[in-house]
């Protein structure tokens, strides 16, 4: 019957694998057997006994070779094959200690680094969002054509997106706010997401305890439900289920919690939890403020493309029916993906590349390793060929041999990626996002196999290709007289020069990288960071008549100048590189210059008090500051700074001019002074046109304390914390920070990226170097006899030093051409990251030349220096 065919069939298979001595046995008795018939048959044509075993067993082919045919035919012999070269393998490494340990450490350093940054990369990148259908799901934002830059959207122009678009399955805005908590505990001031109705539903992820909002918690008056995120339910309820249903009392009203969020979920990111948005009439008709984020999902066989096309569409109607407020605003389309990214995306790609080249030329190193262990063991292949073995056999040998040594070096990677991926995710800058969920997992692990497997076959393919093509008794002969094997040197001085080449790719990126920063580093933001504590507070509800705010700063100002180790204070709408928690912009009218509504120029608007620009070191230019004179019931002041006078007064002082803001009251301000320029959001950034307000005139509740310390900036904290709650003792302070802290933050990617492109064009050339110093060693060694016989004809050491380092120096050069060839190339996909230097930067490429060529002359001059110190006799007598 076939199926006990097929089980007779797979038994005998089985016992080949598992009982392959009894198989040999009984393959030897049949073997012997058909030559004892044979014999037999020959004898009996008269042939004698022992002429007829021998053609017998010529007839067989030898019983050694028909027992190698039926092992090679026999199911389970590559398997077989495969196990034996892996054990010859591992005891050939065991031999060779030494080279096994540099070959392992080597191939360990390149798949750690490997698999420590494709774990970050798989996390922030390649991984999918943590909602459904994530692809689906995208930002919509305002475009401003006229800065070619999106922002945030205004309660007018989303109502009139719902409405009018058919694209979406679901559209929902998104404002940031805060509220204080002051129900239990210290008070403290939360940051807020307030949704509209369907945000949940787009995002597509349940609460993990309790429930989202309901569509009657998204009417007017019912706002009083909130929905916690992950964390802040961690730290300020300790995880506790029991905290649904529970009341809170946010900033004087009841809320109650109503679900508390999943880990994953966390957007938009950086909040404390999530409050029901409803719009009223009043909102339809605010198209002028841009502070709401908008997330949509694409309704069923919508494409982006499609999407953006209704939007574009939906926008040009909206430009025309309002053209005061939406004439210069288009609609842009971005994949949530793209957005929540963001910046990271260019530096991850930038250090994969950085980390890919570290590979690659750990795997030339690692070849080039095995070459040279190859060419001593050049009679050891010739007397295999001799004996039988082809070339597919040898060249299957050494292929196995480089798997050993690629497996065993990925799973030493493996370790070391779990702590390069600590000391990574530990030193990375906050703001990447989903960087938390970076870790050696089963794709970590796979792309790891992987990565071995490819080495494996990179670093072995030249070796086998070479040590393979051996002739056995030729090869044989030759090993005989040599004494060593017959390597192609060429193929070790390629490697090299492409070690080289590779190397200086890494190191001229990490010199753009390293000059860019400097360059970023000598910019002067334009006002003092040190020794500035800025402490955000939010007055809103608890003064939300404009003279008790006033006199609220006023007052806390006062007592705050008098606490120990305070030199100066003041307070301000926004300070350099701080959050946005208020609008920070208006349109501007110049008296004098009749303009059209919708083309009045945007400008940013600060509120300050009168020390703001001592407190800061921000220098006067030209007219005066505000002073504590400058009052409700004075005449409207404002001051400008240097961008804003050279764009709207290029041929005019400013001092005298007078002008409208659209933020706020509608009068005439006459501009007193003009200060100077700072950088308020990065270092490279352009400074913008802004209008500066005092606050007296002007009161504001978003505001931030601004502190100059005689000493150590975090021993004042307390002191300014205390002096305020004299006044009001339920205000709470958002999280406090330092001036120098905030400009830290703002560099840190660049800082993160230049310290692993460092790290990484080190090790690339070390690496190099130890190519280059093993190509040179060999070369010594094999030229040793005739340096020797040099020396002692009277030639002079130092000349014969010079020649190899000359010799190692060529190969550098060699390397460095074409490695500037290809880093003129690839840097100009740098030039998004740097920041007063071109991508071909001479100043960088021979920074980086110099350092290649200085390495490669000290990695040669190490073993050239061996012809120096032996004498002439111990050189002749070494071979």
């Amino acid at each position: 019957m076939p199926f006990e065919r097929w089980f007779y069939a797979w038994r005998v298979r089985l016992r080949m694998l598992i009982d392959r001595d009894r198989v040999d046995r009984d393959l030897d008795d049949e073997l012997r057997h058909h030559v004892a018939l044979e014999a037999e048959a020959r004898t009996a044509q008269g042939i004698p006994p022992a002429e007829a075993r021998r053609q017998a067993l010529a007839t067989l082919g030898g019983l050694e070779s028909a027992r190698n045919h039926v092992h090679d035919a026999r199911f389970g012999a590559a398997l077989e094959q495969i196990v034996q070269d892996v054990k010859y393998a591992l005891r050939s490494l065991s031999r060779s200690r030494g080279f096994a340990l540099v070959g392992v450490v080597t191939v360990a350093l390149g798949i750690g680094a490997s698999t420590a940054v494709f774990s970050v990369v798989d996390a922030v990148l390649l991984n999918p969002l943590p909602f459904p259908r994530a692809e689906r799901i995208v930002t919509v934002w305002q475009f401003d054509a006229a800065a070619a830059v999106e922002r945030e959207v205004s309660p007018g122009n989303f109502l009139e997106w719902r409405d009018r678009s058919t694209a979406f399955d679901g559209i929902a805005a998104v404002e940031p706010s805060g509220v204080d908590l002051v129900t239990e505990g210290a008070p403290q001031n939360l940051r807020i997401w307030r949704v509209s109705e369907g945000f949940f539903d787009i995002l597509g992820v349940p609460a993990q305890h309790g429930r989202t909002f309901t569509v009657d918690e998204h009417r007017p008056g019912a706002d009083g439900a909130v929905v916690l995120s992950q964390r802040f339910w961690q730290q300020r309820f300790g995880g506790d289920p029991g905290v649904v249903g529970r009341t809170l009392t946010l900033s004087e009203r009841p809320h109650v919690v109503v679900g508390v969020m999943p880990q994953q979920f966390d957007y938009p990111p950086g909040r404390d939890l999530w409050m029901s948005r409803t719009f009223t009439e009043d909102d339809r008709q605010n198209r002028g403020g841009l502070f709401l984020n908008v997330i949509a999902r694409l309704a069923p066989g919508v494409s982006v493309d499609a999407a953006r096309a209704e939007m574009r569409g939906v926008a040009g109607q909206l430009a025309r029916e309002y053209p005061a407020t939406n004439q210069r605003f288009g609609a842009s389309i971005i994949p949530l993906r793209d957005r929540v990214v963001g910046d990271a995306r260019p530096y991850l790609l930038l250090l994969s590349g950085a980390v890919a080249f570290v590979l690659l030329i750990t795997c030339v190193n690692v070849a080039n390793l095995l070459l040279a262990r190859g060419t001593a063991r050049t009679r050891e292949f010739a007397v295999r060929a001799a004996l039988g073995a082809g070339r597919r056999r040898l060249c299957a040998q050494l292929l196995v041999e480089s798997l050993v040594l690629a497996v065993l070096g990925g799973v030493l990677g493996v370790f070391a990626a779990r702590w390069g991926l600590l000391a990574l995710v530990s030193s990375a800058p906050g703001d990447i996002p989903r960087l938390e969920e970076a870790g050696v997992n089963p794709t970590a692990l796979a792309f790891a196999a992987t990565l071995s497997c490819l080495t494996a076959f990179l670093v072995g393919i030249l070796p086998a290709r070479q040590f393979s093509r051996v002739n056995g008794d030729a090869a044989l002969a030759r090993a005989s007289r040599e004494g060593r094997g017959i390597v192609n040197d060429r193929t070790r001085r390629l490697l090299v020069i492409g070690e080289v080449a590779l190397a200086l790719v890494l190191l001229t990126g990490a010199s753009l990288l390293a000059r860019s920063f400097v360059n970023l580093l000598r910019v002067d933001p334009g006002f003092s960071q040190e020794r500035v504590v800025a402490l955000p507070v939010f007055v809103w509800r608890a003064y939300p008549e404009a003279p008790r705010r006033a006199m609220f700063f006023e007052e806390t100002l006062r007592r705050v100048r008098a606490a120990p180790g305070v030199t100066s204070a003041a307070a301000a709408s926004i300070i350099p590189f701080g959050e946005i928690v208020t609008d920070t912009r208006t349109r501007l009218m110049i008296e004098g210059r009749p303009t059209e509504d919708d083309a009045r120029p945007t400008i940013g608007l600060n509120v300050v008090t009168p020390d703001y620009f001592r407190t800061l070191g921000i220098a006067l230019v030209e007219g005066r500051v505000f002073s504590p004179l400058d009052l409700t019931d004075t005449a409207p002041i404002a001051i400008v700074n240097e961008t804003m006078a050279r764009r709207f007064w290029p041929d005019d002082r400013p001092l005298g001019a007078r002008i409208r803001l659209t933020d706020g009251p509608d009068v005439v301000r006459e501009i007193i002074g003009i200060v100077r320029d700072t950088r308020d959001t990065a270092l490279d950034d352009t400074p913008v046109p802004t209008v500066f307000l005092p606050h007296q005139q002007h009161p504001t509740g978003a505001m931030t304390y601004v502190v100059n310390a005689g000493g150590d900036p975090g021993a004042i904290v307390s002191a300014v914390q205390a002096a305020v709650w004299t006044v009001n003792p339920e205000l709470p302070f958002r999280p406090v920070m330092t001036l120098q802290g905030l400009v830290d933050s703002s560099i840190a990617p660049r800082r993160f990226v230049l310290a692993l492109m460092s790290v990484f064009g080190v090790v690339g050339l070390f690496l190099a170097s130890v190519g280059m110093f093993g190509l040179i060693k060999y070369l010594v060694e094999r030229r040793t006899r005739e340096l020797g016989l040099r020396m002692a004809l009277g030639a002079a050491p130092q000349r014969l030093v010079g020649a190899l380092i000359g010799e190692g120096l060529r190969l550098a050069v060699s390397g460095v051409l074409i490695g500037v060839v290809g880093a003129l190339g690839l840097t100009r996909l740098l030039s998004t990251l740097l920041f007063g230097i071109p991508p071909a930067d001479p100043a960088s490429f021979a920074g980086a030349i110099a350092v290649v060529l200085i390495v490669a002359g000290l990695a040669s001059y190490l073993p050239a220096r061996k012809v120096v110190a032996a004498s002439p006799m111990q050189a002749l007598q070494s071979q």
